[in-house]
């Protein structure tokens, strides 16, 4: 529209020259080409000058309203007025239909000159997934709006949309067994930094955390002391989780990993919320094992599950852990996985010869107790 104007007015102002045949064309002409000329070369200022970026990407919350962030950094000294970025946002969608293609947003912004400003851009997840934003290109305009100059950027980032935070109506059915005391678990000979039983009392040194230090004792000493507590054996908790392609179709799949990843988020509240963290194991193209403790690390665990690509029965993350720790010693396992079939019961009774089973399985679960304990089973199940 605005070029049909432009060239509207250089015919208009062409028509002039022919038709009058006093000064009046010559200075519409100057005044024409300054306009034009002094545009396009703040354009092509503007265009060199600017640079777009995306922020690195906060985790989100599935069902709420959360920003992308972008920096503005105008390094010319001309005021830039009309911008425009250009978005791909990788998702899958709202919770009523699922999307095929990526969305393509447009988002105005302006920036001072020789200033750096923030462009925000509001979004909503209905599902626990990872959005990817790329900035595929961005605009600027002279200050009449006329001439448009484009530079590619290719930047992105990508944005964890976690669970729903724990509901009262999961927390009131954790199993007790969480909550069971763990003296046992604890050596009282290496020394560790968790909140358990203190072994010991030290000088301080680099390194060592601020509420470890003893206070009290270190006004008397007239110097730091700090506090050395048991470390917790870390094999002793394992959730394993395997994410199974079933029989369902496409919709059904998301809705039913929807509940998964909010019935696996609320349980590893549960752990992480006893002082120390778990081994997480799960199969993404490969055998994993991570230790999750800090927030961080459960967000980082949650971004590799939604990278999985569902898998048949033919590979599992319980049975490659199974075929690695033969031995059975005294862990708890917990067993996280979509659907309550045969494979499920396979491989929770070939996790059973290496530790204590539980089971988190939607639509499965323990009305009185979660997770729920596996005391084997046997024969052929139909998948629910």
């Amino acid at each position: 529209m605005r070029a049909i104007i432009f060239f509207l007015i250089a015919a208009g102002i062409f028509a002039f020259n022919i038709f009058d045949n006093t000064y009046a064309p010559y200075v519409a002409d100057a005044a024409f080409f300054v306009i034009t000329i002094t545009g396009i070369a703040e354009a092509a200022v503007l265009r060199h000058g600017l640079r777009v970026e995306i922020k690195e990407g906060s985790p989100a919350v599935k069902g709420q309203k959360y920003l992308i962030r972008f920096t503005v950094k105008n390094n010319t000294c001309f005021p830039l007025l009309w911008g425009k970025a250009v978005i791909r946002v990788k998702t899958m969608g709202n919770g009523k239909k699922l999307l095929k293609k990526p969305l393509r947003e447009k988002i105005p912004f302006s920036c001072p000159p020789k200033k750096t400003s923030l462009l925000e851009y509001e979004m909503e997840s209905a599902h626990c997934e990872t959005v990817t934003v790329t900035l595929k290109k961005y605009y600027v305009w002279d200050f009449i709006h006329l001439f448009g100059l484009g530079r590619k950027s290719g930047d992105r980032c990508d944005i964890v949309v976690m669970p729903d935070t724990m509901g009262e109506h999961i927390a009131g059915k954790l199993s007790s067994e969480l909550s069971m005391s763990d003296d046992g678990i604890y050596s009282t000979v290496k020394s560790g930094s968790e909140p358990t039983d203190i072994t010991g009392i030290r000088e301080y040194s680099g390194g060592d955390r601020i509420n470890s230090i003893h206070w009290k004792l270190s006004s008397k000493a007239g110097e730091l002391m700090v506090k050395q507590y048991g470390l917790p054996l870390k094999d002793r908790d394992y959730v394993i989780v395997d994410i199974f392609e079933g029989k369902c179709g496409t919709d059904g799949r998301v809705k039913l990993y929807d509940k998964l990843y909010e019935l696996l988020y609320a349980f590893i509240c549960a752990l992480t919320a006893r002082g120390y963290g778990f081994n997480a194991v799960y199969y993404n193209g490969r055998y994993n094992r991570e230790r999750v403790e800090t927030q961080n690390d459960i967000v980082d665990f949650f971004a590799d599950l939604y990278r999985i690509t569902p898998y048949d029965g033919e590979m599992s993350a319980a049975r490659m852990f199974a075929a690695y720790n033969r031995e059975k010693i005294e862990r708890r396992i917990y067993y996280v996985t979509p659907y309550y079939n045969d494979e499920a019961v396979g491989n929770m009774n070939l996790l059973s010869e290496t530790g204590t089973v539980y089971y988190l399985i939607p639509g499965h679960t323990g009305e009185t107790a979660l997770p729920v304990k596996y005391n084997g089973q046997r024969g052929t199940i139909d998948e629910q």
